[in-house]
């Protein structure tokens, strides 16, 4: 199904205009206090565009200039960016059986997309093929809680027995890491590989899940994960623990369902993070960001923070080098130079009350995805 905008409508424009004021009247205030703001701070962006969504934006990638956007019960929207200041639809899938699309990862060596998407019992992953949108669903997965904290894939490789010809390959793979909010099932690792071979002059393929080294229930004190990062390694992760800090582990095969290194506490309740050797930058709810040094991954180190006055929601974040979005979902979205990681610097604020993520993109871009609104582009200028 196709999504059309006309430019000339008066309801498009009436939009454009909307969101292009977005920054100066809506000054939002913190629930259930207002966020008093440095003094020093000076514009880090200017708005370049946007686009109002089909449904509510929940999560976005990015593959070249394309763009996937979980719009909850509408699907997934895939748009053009190749003119960042001219977003525009390209087109909208939904799933067979309409569920609410949460989520959305890409892996492009694998040729891949995955969807986190909600069902009453159980969560479930689909995978699709990324360059051929109009197919059924590959595969489907379901596990977990149905409502996934968050969900991060990427390439990795191993060696693999193949279910077609019973020999050991060294095969590229896609890893999954997820945090779910049961305790029961927690931290979860899944690693799928594409087993293929020419069978009787056909070329078969099929997705084949290593159910020998899930790590289903990997638990801190019993606390179920709010986010979960990559770290050095495509086992060693770093887990945002909500009230009980952050942790480091490993959930290496030998190690199932996982081993602890090491452990933090932070000033608020550690909800995302982000990790850049050898920092681990997370979004600590009512404490605004907290640095930590991971080095020595045994002996995690608070050795940063950075807050503002009536900070209370603060709850995703991305970070390009040394430019950091801090999203507080009522108060807007601070940008922040990390350039010293132990001195973050206050550059500049996006008011607006409802976004639920930023994040970075092509060359000194980045995306809002705000709540009954859609999709905002910004030029960072720091």
């Amino acid at each position: 199904m196709s999504l059309q905008q006309n430019p000339c409508s008066v309801y498009y424009r009436f939009f454009i205009l909307l969101v292009s004021l977005l920054p100066v009247f809506m000054i939002s205030c913190g629930d259930p206090e207002t966020a008093s703001l440095p003094p020093d701070g000076s514009e880090a962006y200017r708005v370049l565009g946007s686009i109002r969504t089909w449904g509510d934006p929940y999560d976005i990638a990015f593959h070249g200039n394309t763009a996937y956007v979980a719009e909850n019960e509408a699907g997934v929207g895939v748009y053009d960016f190749s003119i960042p200041s001219a977003p525009s639809v390209v087109d909208t899938f939904f799933l067979a059986d309409p569920l609410p699309t949460r989520g959305v990862e890409i892996v492009p060596e694998m040729n891949a997309m995955i969807l986190n998407v909600k069902r009453p019992i159980g969560g479930v992953v689909l995978l699709r093929w990324l360059d051929s949108l109009e197919t059924q669903v590959i595969t489907t997965y379901q596990w977990g809680s149905s409502i996934e904290n968050d969900l991060h894939a990427f390439m990795r490789q191993d060696t693999v027995l193949s279910r077609w010809d019973h020999t050991y390959h060294y095969v590229d793979m896609m890893q999954l890491l997820i945090a779910d909010p049961t305790t029961d099932d927690a931290i979860q690792k899944r690693v799928f590989y594409l087993d293929s071979l020419i069978e009787d002059g056909q070329f078969q393929r099929r997705w084949m899940i290593l159910n020998d080294i899930n790590s289903d229930g990997f638990t801190f004190n019993s606390s179920p994960p709010e986010g979960i990062a990559l770290m050095d390694s495509p086992d060693t992760i770093a887990v945002a623990m909500a009230d009980l800090g952050v942790c480091a582990g490993s959930v290496h095969r030998r190690h199932s369902p996982g081993v602890w290194l090491g452990h933090v506490d932070t000033p608020g309740e550690a909800m995302k993070l982000r990790y850049q050797a050898p920092y681990i930058f997370v979004a600590d709810g009512n404490a605004g960001l907290a640095v930590i040094d991971a080095g020595n991954i045994e002996q995690l180190e608070l050795v940063a923070s950075w807050d503002y006055d009536g900070s209370d929601h603060v709850d995703q974040l991305d970070l390009d080098d040394y430019r950091l979005m801090l999203v507080d979902q009522y108060d807007g979205v601070f940008f922040l130079d990390v350039s010293d990681p132990l001195h973050p610097r206050y550059v500049g604020t996006y008011e607006v009350r409802g976004c639920r993520m930023a994040k970075f993109f092509g060359d000194n871009l980045a995306v809002l995805l705000i709540e009954n609104v859609g999709l905002v582009v910004l030029e960072i200028d720091y």
